[in-house]
């Protein structure tokens, strides 16, 4: 079973987050492609690269990640999804899992806003979405201190994410990864 995380990081938080997903999923026997979009592959506003297109293609989950900037995910992460477009033309994504996950600066940055963005993402390419699944204690080391059921939001203010975050990533991970191995057997 593989997983393909797709995300963009600017400062690199966003990437440390992608990594304890990608833990996660290993924790779970599953194999994790981590594709970072970068600038470089954004020509003239879309995104370029055929390369993690592909990737997707052949992965059974996919789990969507970006910082949250205005209330929404970064416009390098949204040219990735506008040039998902033919695959939602073919529905190559259909029946595959997915997720996502984002990091804010600020308890109250409007992070689920962007987990929404992923979730109708995946709605729209038939893909079925998996949730936390993560109750809150409501502490500031809880491994989901914003109490956010849809994805994995992290409020990361500094330059390295917490422990309770990394584990809180790396959950969503697992669980996705254990999904998978459920969906695909019975499939």
């Amino acid at each position: 079973m593989t997983v393909a995380v797709v995300y963009f990081s600017e400062q690199g938080t966003t990437h440390q987050v992608a990594e304890a997903i990608a833990d996660g999923v290993s924790q779970q026997s599953g194999q994790c492609q981590l594709l970072r979009v970068t600038d470089d592959q954004i020509v003239d506003g879309r995104f370029t690269s055929a390369h993690y297109i592909d990737t997707i293609d052949q992965c059974d989950a996919v789990i969507f990640g970006s910082p949250t900037y205005m209330g929404g995910p970064a416009a390098q992460f949204k040219a990735f999804c506008d040039a998902s477009s033919d695959c939602w033309d073919n529905q190559s994504w259909s029946g595959k899992l997915a997720a996502g996950f984002t990091v804010g600066s600020n308890p109250s940055g409007d992070q689920l806003a962007t987990l929404q963005y992923f979730s109708i993402l995946a709605a729209q390419h038939g893909m079925l979405w998996v949730n936390l699944q993560m109750p809150s204690d409501h502490e500031q080391n809880s491994e989901n201190k914003l109490n956010a059921q849809m994805g994995f939001a992290g409020v990361i203010p500094g330059d390295v994410i917490s422990r309770s975050d990394r584990v809180g990533a790396a959950s969503l991970g697992s669980r996705v990864a254990q999904l998978c191995k459920r969906y695909t057997a019975v499939n």
